[in-house]
């Protein structure tokens, strides 16, 4: 057992980093609250203007990285993307809305088509896509309030127009 220097609670061994250079082997803080510290200082604004920095002067190294790891891992990658189809959805939802500029704001597809009861908002059949009432080319937002289940049809056939724009075409 070893005491923690930041939370002051006794912890098993195991739960400290190693530190050769220590009388004990271990650091003073454990694994806990280091994760803690470096979460915090990514989510500042100092931790996050390096991150930048880094990987604006880095740019090809990490490129280059990034290519050999997915080519070194495309089946294990195509497989979590096929097991995680809400996950994959919440990331591109989160990167279309940067790309537009819009807020973001977390949600849950399985939510939305429940509150719908899978049916499509625009005509009853079943949804399988969810569409931004609000476009986000138009200032719209990407948050639960701005999104509706939709059928491929009617998303594809609405597409970046506003509900007014669309329900006049008809």
């Amino acid at each position: 057992m070893k005491t923690c220097t930041k939370c002051g609670k006794a912890k098993l061994r195991s739960e400290f980093y190693a530190e050769p250079s220590r009388r004990d082997g271990l650091k003073s803080a454990c694994k806990a609250c280091i994760r803690a510290k470096r979460r915090e200082y990514g989510q500042s604004e100092r931790g996050r203007l390096t991150a930048r920095n880094y990987r604006e002067q880095n740019r090809d190294k990490l490129r280059a990285w990034n290519r050999s790891w997915k080519a070194a891992n495309e089946e294990k990658a195509e497989k979590w993307r096929k097991d995680n189809p809400d996950a994959m959805a919440r990331y591109r939802s989160k990167d279309r809305a940067r790309r537009y500029g819009a807020d973001h704001e977390p949600y849950s597809r399985a939510a939305v088509f429940e509150r719908w009861g899978s049916c499509c908002c625009y005509c009853d059949r079943e949804a399988t896509t969810l569409d931004h009432v609000a476009p986000l080319g138009f200032g719209g937002h990407d948050e639960e309030r701005n999104v509706v289940p939709a059928c491929q049809p009617c998303n594809s056939s609405k597409g970046r127009k506003t509900l007014a724009e669309w329900v006049a075409k008809w």
